[in-house]
């Protein structure tokens, strides 16, 4: 997005300079607007580019009007944003739900500007197994996850409960306060999560692979769309956060830069409880408190529905087949 930006300030620059109608007043004017905008910018010993505040929200604000192509590339790695970021200010102070930005990832792109769930999804998966003959079978069932999941100011990534992640293609970015507050059912950094399909509204972010942006924007037509090419995603969701003026925190399996969940909370946790409780939000207590990540009331209500699902398809599966349930269950049983 960076390369894309500084084109289409140069173009602006050259559109004067070229123009017969321009006068030397006016020429001289956007040389020295030139320069000036050039100023805005330094590099430090590694070569990186470090940009400050107001271009970051100049550039964000172009994106949103559509003015320049909305990509992220491998320009964008280079970038490092300078003290008044919120990211590179260690005084930095999370104020309200305004300061977070809740990232859902995802294989699939959403459509008609929500998330759906799971299981309203009519998403299929199966359980493979082999009956006390040796023959092998497959049984469909619905998976019955009924809410969607974010992690705040970050991307999640691969970890030991969920190693899938960085196989998603896709992602949504959108502020924590824009989501419907009635159906967030608990805060966490590294696990925020709304009760059924969660409804975008018009100011939100999709991510997709470049090439893709056509069809995505006719599904969800008032997203903003933003293609990474050459990068990964998680990559281009970090820069946007920052380009955003937010605070990039690190992800950890068990909150933001924790992945051993008996750690104590940084922090930045410990304000973001603070200010979402603050604000009415639900923040689910675990048996260690709510500053670590615990299968709530919500987590065993989605597990039991998936889990159940499965057991109901697996029986009513056998019963048709004339195989012993019995057995196969105590199989399954020993097997995951």
């Amino acid at each position: 997005m960076i390369k894309q930006y500084f084109d289409y300030k140069m173009k602006k620059v050259q559109d004067v300079l070229d123009s017969p109608l321009t006068t030397p007043e006016e020429k001289k004017k956007a040389r020295d607007d030139y320069s000036r905008f050039l100023s805005y910018f330094k590099q430090d010993g590694r070569g990186r580019i470090i940009v400050n505040k107001k271009i970051a929200r100049e550039m964000m604000q172009l994106v949103k009007e559509g003015k320049i192509p909305l990509i992220m590339d491998e320009y964008d790695l280079g970038i490092v944003v300078d003290h008044d970021m919120p990211n590179g200010n260690s005084n930095y102070r999370f104020q309200s739900s305004t300061d977070l930005v809740a990232v859902h990832k995802s294989p699939i792109p959403p459509s008609n500007d929500q998330l759906v769930t799971q299981e309203n999804s009519g998403l299929t998966r199966t359980i493979e197994f082999r009956d006390p003959s040796g023959m092998g079978h497959s049984v469909p069932y619905v998976v019955g996850n009924d809410t969607i999941h974010f992690t705040l100011n970050c991307p999640v990534e691969n970890h030991e409960v969920g190693n899938d992640w960085d196989s998603y293609k896709y992602a949504v970015m959108i502020r924590l306060d824009k989501l419907e507050k009635d159906k967030v059912l608990d805060v966490k950094s590294e696990d925020t999560f709304v009760d059924g399909n969660a409804v975008l509204g018009s100011e939100y972010i999709i991510f997709c692979p470049v090439g893709e942006r056509d069809n995505i924007q006719k599904n969800n037509p008032n997203a903003t769309i933003i293609e990474y090419d050459g990068i990964p995603l998680n990559a281009a969701i970090a820069r946007t956060i920052i380009y955003s003026g937010k605070k990039l925190e690190p992800y950890g399996t068990y909150g933001w830069g924790r992945d051993f969940e008996f750690a104590g909370a940084s922090d930045d946790n410990r304000v973001l409880n603070e200010v979402v409780g603050a604000e009415g939000y639900p923040i689910l207590e675990g048996l260690f408190g709510p500053a670590l990540h615990s299968e709530t009331k919500y987590m065993a209500r989605r597990m039991w529905k998936r889990e159940y699902e499965a057991l109901i398809n697996l029986i009513e599966y056998c019963k048709k087949n004339n195989i012993d349930i019995i057995t196969i269950s105590f199989f399954l049983f020993f097997s995951f």
